[in-house]
């Protein structure tokens, strides 16, 4: 199955407990609305390793994560700058949604 690469922002002031505890309510929402950890999501992550890493901008902070995670594992959490301060960006690859079975009367 493939996957896909999925990310979500904080803003950089968000304390890393406060940044654990988003990203497990946002796991336990995608499992609860789709009904299976193997939903393509957040959901599907084993947990979050909060790192130590910054970057200057998005771009390299997306690519850092991109290159570092792996599928089912942990996501990553990283800090990157803006011009209003900080953010911290989070990712991980997930598997890709199930696909809907396709019904011979549909064809």
């Amino acid at each position: 199955m493939g996957a896909n690469f999925q990310t979500m922002t904080l803003p950089g002031t968000t304390s890393r407990d406060e940044v654990t505890r988003t990203f497990s309510k946002v796991q336990d929402r995608d499992r609860s609305q789709n009904d299976s950890q193997y939903a393509g999501g957040f959901g599907m992550c084993s947990g979050l390793i909060l790192t130590d890493y910054n970057f200057h901008i998005r771009r390299t902070a997306e690519a850092y994560l991109v290159g570092r995670s792996q599928k089912w594992d942990h996501a990553l959490a990283v800090k990157y700058d803006t011009s209003e301060g900080q953010n911290w960006l989070i990712g991980a690859w997930c598997a890709e949604r199930p696909r809907a079975p396709v019904v011979a009367s549909e064809i």
